[in-house]
């Protein structure tokens, strides 16, 4: 789940035994969610190399944002760097770009549609080429959050649900 969206399909890209994947919540890239969401000026700070600035920065916008304290402190945490800027950087590899198509087994791409990382969902299902189903979450009935946090049995039933069908047909 969450980083895991981004994560399970790039390993399904080059191993074709599974029969099926679940990108759950689907996330074409994870470098792209992070540098829309600092803006520009700043991705133009790290671009120069002013990581004291850009660290300086972010640690303002982190001492009210909790989302984006949360990120930051992961992203340090995870990727074993000191910094803002440095988490920045080290999420540039990740992106499901050129990678999707390769993969080949049934894919359910799920989506909460008030997501940390909307727009994600849908260039993934849109690269892929193999057989897909799309599903969003909408807020009302509760799954509109980050990995439908706030509706896990409607979750659960979509997936089941999906499972059932996509594994049947791979016995028959």
């Amino acid at each position: 789940m969450s980083f895991g969206g981004e994560l399970a399909p790039r390993a399904a890209a080059t191993e074709h035994r599974l029969a099926a994947l679940i990108a759950y919540d689907g996330l074409y890239s994870f470098a792209g969610v992070v540098q829309s969401g600092i803006g520009p000026a700043i991705m133009e700070l790290v671009r120069d190399g002013a990581d004291a600035k850009v660290n300086a920065l972010i640690e303002q916008v982190m001492s009210s944002n909790t989302q984006i304290r949360s990120l930051f402190r992961w992203g340090m945490w995870v990727y074993g760097v000191d910094g803002p800027a440095a988490v920045i950087r080290a999420t540039d590899p990740y992106t499901l770009e050129g990678h999707a198509p390769q993969i080949t087994c049934p894919t359910l791409v799920l989506e909460g549609a008030s997501d940390f990382g909307p727009g994600q969902a849908i260039p993934l299902y849109d690269a892929l080429r193999c057989q897909k189903t799309y599903h969003l979450f909408p807020t009302a009935e509760g799954g509109g959050e980050h990995c439908q946090a706030g509706a896990v049995s409607r979750l659960h039933q979509v997936v089941f649900d999906w499972l059932h069908t996509v594994l049947a047909a791979v016995k028959t």
